[in-house]
């Protein structure tokens, strides 16, 4: 329950793939946000993939 929250949570803020985050990051640039946002968002998968 808490990982399908969790994983529905990533999608849905994940950067470039989402439009309206594009436009938002895209002010410190889109490239490196995104970038920090996967590594963020597999840093997360790897903490609560044991579970």
């Amino acid at each position: 329950m808490l990982k399908s929250l969790i994983s529905k949570g990533l999608t849905v803020t994940h950067g470039c793939e989402n439009r309206y985050n594009y436009y938002r990051w895209k002010e410190i640039g889109c490239p490196f946000a995104c970038m920090l946002e996967r590594g963020a968002n597999s840093l997360l998968s790897e903490l609560f993939r044991k579970d």
